[in-house]
């Protein structure tokens, strides 16, 4: 099987289909795990809730919080195995004005989520976070300990095919083959597919971060 897309839904994607049995090899069009790769899955901030799920449906919520709950576990198991701390911690999410604040409080005691007031603002105090670097570290030595071919710095090109395909070509005319091919490029799906599934509108967003620099 070959997963195509090496973030953190791909490398866990990845383990998953390998732990079952399956040869599988992953395809990344950068580095895992690098800096110098910007991508989403290294650079985002590691919070483990979606944010202001109030105003998303209910299945993306629950997908989302489900996924969050399987965190510390998941931390715990790398750190055993490759020795790279992902550094999940309960860190709380601050929920600054403005928000409509009946609607968040209404959701969180439909869905079981603790929620304080703190003066004008609402605290979250369960939600966790993860270090991204560390943990895409620690995903990329689980996947060579795992026997997981990695194939980096390849960029493949867009699905012409409208039948099943075992074979899918890179930019520079390589062919990679499997019985399975496994899409987790985030954004940059659209990209790969856009001729063979005119229904997706997947599209790369900007988010903005700031990242300080604190004295030890």
């Amino acid at each position: 099987m070959v997963v195509v897309g090496g973030g953190i839904v791909g490398c866990m994607t990845a383990l998953a289909l390998v732990k079952r049995g399956h040869q599988v090899t992953l395809v990344e069009r950068n580095q895992i795990a690098a800096q110098t790769s910007g991508e989403a899955s290294w650079a985002g901030a590691g919070l483990l809730f979606p944010l202001l799920p109030w105003f998303y449906q209910d299945v993306v919520n629950q997908l989302s919080l489900d996924g969050a709950a399987l965190y510390p576990s998941i931390c715990q198991q790398l750190l055993a195995e490759t020795g790279i701390d992902p550094e999940y911690i309960q860190s709380g999410m601050l929920i600054k004005p403005p928000f409509d604040e009946k609607l968040a409080l209404d959701w969180c005691e439909k869905n079981n989520i603790a929620i304080e007031k703190q003066a004008v603002d609402l605290y979250l105090p369960h939600v966790g976070q993860v270090r991204n670097p560390k943990l895409m570290l620690a995903l990329k030595h689980s996947l060579i300990l795992h026997g997981v071919q990695l194939i980096e710095r390849t960029q493949l090109a867009s699905i012409t095919e409208t039948t099943q395909i075992n074979t899918w070509s890179t930019a520079s005319g390589e062919v990679i083959a499997g019985d399975c091919f496994v899409v987790t490029s985030g954004a940059w799906s659209f990209e790969l597919l856009k001729a063979t599934a005119s229904t997706l509108n997947i599209k790369p967003m900007r988010g903005q971060m700031l990242l300080y620099q604190v004295p030890l």
